[in-house]
Formats: structure tokens, C-alpha cells, sequence
């Protein structure tokens, strides 16, 4: 199964999110000073937690964004900077590469709340992952 997971610096280990049926939340806490948006990022990684699995045609999107908020993810290595966020659309799917491994790939995500949005939590937002599957 293609799974979700986040680095837990204190226990130095990933952590999975997705505990197999996506029931975990992601807890994102997001700042904002006055006149400005709240904005968070964070990384998360996709792992293959099967032998034998091959993962193609992958697609991370979020689901259930406000549609005043904006929601953006991006697979790379790499912190993406503001602009690389900026350019893409709201609520966008990213693809990623075909995963036959058991390594952690990855994945950032940016949420952004406008200024002025009542403080609030928003349980409903969710991230769906969609792949195809094929034992090699």
C-alpha cells in the first residue's frame, strides 16, 4: 500500500499519517501577524510498504480546501521557495514519479489562510492519493 508519512525529529523516525485507511489527521499549525495571511508548510513523504508493489500514475491532491484558502503541493527534495508555490494552481494535483522502492519520497504541501478568517478547526481538509497498482 502507498502510504503518508511525516519525520518525527523528537523520536528521530516517520511516523505514518495515512494508518491505512487516511484517518490520522495532519496537523499543520499556521501563524499569522495582523494584516497578513497565515501561511504553513510542511514536508510529508510517500513510501511503498510493499514488496513486490509497483506505483505509477501517482496523484496527490487535497480535498475540501475552502475555496478562499489556497492549497498547493509540490513533490521535490528540496524546500520549494514562495515562488514555486505561487505558480502553481490552487488545489493543484501533484504527480509523481513511479515508486517501486521502499524509500520516503518527499511530497511538500502549503496551505493559506486570508487575513481575517475567524480562527477556526478545519477537520475536513484531506489529502487524496491516487495511484496505480501492479505486482512485478
Amino acid at each position: 500500500m502507498l502510504k503518508l508519512y511525516s519525520w518525527n525529529e523528537v523520536d528521530s523516525q516517520y511516523d505514518e499519517l495515512s494508518v491505512g485507511t487516511m484517518l490520522m489527521p495532519l496537523n499543520l499549525v499556521a501563524q499569522s501577524l495582523r494584516g497578513q495571511d497565515a501561511r504553513v508548510t510542511d514536508r510529508m513523504y510517500l513510501r511503498n510498504d510493499e514488496d513486490n508493489t509497483l506505483y505509477t500514475d501517482i496523484e496527490v491532491q487535497f480535498v475540501n480546501i475552502p475555496s478562499s484558502w489556497r492549497a498547493k503541493i509540490i513533490p521535490q527534495v528540496s524546500e520549494p521557495t514562495e515562488e514555486d508555490f505561487l505558480a502553481l494552481p490552487n488545489g493543484n494535483i501533484a504527480t509523481h514519479d513511479d515508486i517501486s522502492d521502499k524509500s520516503y519520497y518527499p511530497v511538500w504541501v502549503e496551505v493559506v489562510v486570508p487575513q481575517g478568517t475567524t480562527p477556526a478547526v478545519f477537520a475536513g481538509i484531506k489529502l487524496k492519493i491516487a495511484s496505480t497498482r501492479e505486482v512485478v
